[in-house]
């Protein structure tokens, strides 16, 4: 997939999908180490990460079927 500039980041889709999982690893080790999760620290990223992600993934898909359709 291209990369994109999107809200001032330009990563791919796939940077963003590596980066989910990392926040939510570090949700575990948080719960490990810390006996606490907070998820007011992971929470927000981990929410625009996805969008970027869905986003990227979605429009990818749409051109896609654009070009088998024409």
């Amino acid at each position: 997939m291209s990369e994109r500039r999107m809200f001032g980041i330009n990563i791919s889709a796939k940077t963003s999908m590596i980066i989910q999982i990392l926040l939510v690893w570090s949700l575990v080790v948080m719960d490990i180490f810390l006996e606490e999760v907070r998820l007011d620290y992971i929470l927000p990223l981990y929410t625009l990460f996805w969008i970027m992600a869905y986003t990227d993934i979605s429009k990818a898909v749409k051109t896609e079927q654009d070009q088998i359709t024409r």
